[in-house]
């Protein structure tokens, strides 16, 4: 009979994942857990280096910059991740078209940082309070703007910039960065 960890860690990828069953057995590291296993080959398909420890810094400081609220949590990104991956892998067997590497990266990223720095409040409550995040931010979309400024200040750190090109020689190298940061807004805004 199979492990509790080993079936937890198979359904990876499915679209019964237990994101909760998962947390325990990382000892509530899933997002990382989860980070680790689609991102290296993701990182490798768009063209940049997947060093473990970069992948690694970016996704422990973004899981340690999640808050302890209800749902907006580390491990709520972490199912947002399976899924995002589930539906990737879905449309490669289904589409005509499948979205090449650097949007797919893009689409990992979003699910990562999608609600990092969330205080488990909405953006009409941050509006209506004249909370800070309004100010510096905008009154349209405050969260979703902060959750991309954290995660973008983040991967500018040098133990977590994911983004480094795997040889120096490769020209599309800015405009891949520059598609993953339009492509990763446009994912998080929506």
């Amino acid at each position: 009979m199979p492990s509790t960890h080993a079936t937890a860690v198979a359904q990876l990828g499915k679209w019964n994942f237990n994101v909760h069953t998962f947390a325990g057995l990382t000892q509530g590291r899933c997002l990382l857990g989860t980070g680790l296993h689609y991102g290296p080959e993701l990182l490798l398909e768009a063209g940049f280096d997947p060093l473990s420890r970069t992948l690694r810094g970016f996704l422990e400081t973004i899981e340690s910059l999640y808050q302890d609220v209800p749902y907006h949590n580390a491990a709520h990104a972490a199912d947002v991740v399976n899924s995002t991956m589930y539906f990737l892998a879905q449309d490669r067997k289904v589409s005509l078209t499948p979205l090449e590497a650097v949007p797919r990266l893009a689409a990992f990223m979003a699910a990562i940082i999608h609600d990092v720095g969330h205080m488990g409040r909405g953006n009409r409550f941050h509006v209506a309070s004249h909370d800070p995040i309004v100010v510096m931010y905008n009154d349209q979309s405050p969260l979703e703007s902060m959750h991309c400024a954290i995660g973008f200040m983040v991967i500018q750190q040098p133990h977590s910039a994911l983004l480094c090109p795997r040889s120096s020689g490769r020209e599309d190298i800015s405009l891949s960065t520059s598609s993953l940061r339009d492509g990763g807004a446009g994912c998080t805004i929506f």
